[in-house]
């Protein structure tokens, strides 16, 4: 059996109230559909959260309406998510894709794992468990005990909820395919794609460029001189001692950068590095095993070129 496994689209956010970020993660969300129509998978795993609010715009509405209306509905396995949780008509059942798959386990947002466990029934040749969360070792909150339990008793793990791919043994969370917040920057989501014993990890091709940059200055101008020579249309952290007024001037003299964040120097004496063990945790979880997310020291999804920088230091 092929699938295409997605999660965490959250369909409708428009980052920092910009409609640029809102068309981000519209398209995003195209992107996924031409992968569907390409790769014409068996099974359609959704994992949560496709929206990113409870309600919903016109606009919203539209662009989930043209992609439901593209894929065949009737192959589409989804629960919710943190995000598009409701007591009310869910979004699965609004675009009827309130499929039952026999084989398919779905555990909407909410509930309780070790309940969850329990009420299933290991009746099929073929069983595959759903659900919004991650494993503890990555932020989520699924314990060891019942880690050991999905991989022993499930043939695919379908997750969500955390915001960066990774795939330990046949467990499965695809990523966000763009960055909610600045924390993912670094881990470019995607869907996993593929045979059940054979699956393939796809990154999101289009995400924002975004770029953490450190600087001693405090003069604006000088700044401004740095920050010219980013891409246009990217976001930007921006580490540096200054006040949110300056801020705000050296974003209106850049108009070519979408966005700045201005995060505040750590004077503090508190552990701000990653030590050597966290190192080594993270490099055979994330990048050796699962071969998907990739370790912040080591690399960065856009890593910057240390000559437009390194007079700043």
């Amino acid at each position: 059996m092929k699938i295409c496994h997605i999660s965490d689209i959250h369909l409708g956010y428009g980052q920092y109230y910009l409609k640029s970020r809102f068309d981000d993660f519209a398209n995003s969300l195209m992107w996924s559909r031409d992968l569907i129509l390409e790769e014409d998978p068996d099974l359609i795993l959704i994992s949560g959260d496709f929206f990113h609010y409870q309600k919903q715009r016109y606009v919203t509405l539209r662009y989930a309406r043209e992609f439901f209306d593209s894929i065949k509905k009737d192959k589409v396995a989804a629960i919710t998510g943190n995000h598009c949780h409701t007591s009310g008509t869910t979004w699965i059942e609004y675009f009827n894709v309130d499929n039952d798959f026999p084989f398919v386990h779905k555990i909407n947002w909410g509930a309780n794992m070790t309940d969850a466990l329990k009420s299933v029934t290991m009746d099929n040749e073929l069983n595959i468990f759903m659900f919004h969360d991650g494993l503890r070792n990555f932020g989520g909150n699924i314990s060891k005990k019942h880690q050991e339990i999905l991989t022993s008793e499930f043939d695919y793990v379908s997750l969500g909820h955390i915001h960066l791919p990774y795939n330990v043994d046949n467990i499965y969370n695809p990523g966000c395919f763009e960055s909610t917040s600045t924390a993912y920057w670094d881990y470019a989501g995607g869907a996993f794609v593929g045979e059940i014993n054979d699956i393939n990890f796809i990154p999101y091709p289009h995400r924002r460029k975004t770029y953490r940059i450190k600087t001693k200055s405090t003069d604006q101008q000088e700044i401004i001189d740095l920050l010219k020579a980013f891409d246009d249309g990217c976001m930007i952290e921006l580490e540096a001692n200054i006040t949110n007024s300056m801020k705000k001037r050296i974003s209106n003299a850049l108009p070519n950068i979408l966005y700045i964040i201005l995060k505040k120097p750590d004077t503090s004496d508190r552990k701000t590095t990653t030590t050597k063990d966290d190192i080594d945790i993270y490099e055979e979880i994330y990048y050796n095993k699962s071969g998907v997310a990739k370790l912040v020291v080591e690399t960065s999804f856009n890593p910057i070129d240390p000559s437009n920088i390194v007079d700043m230091l």
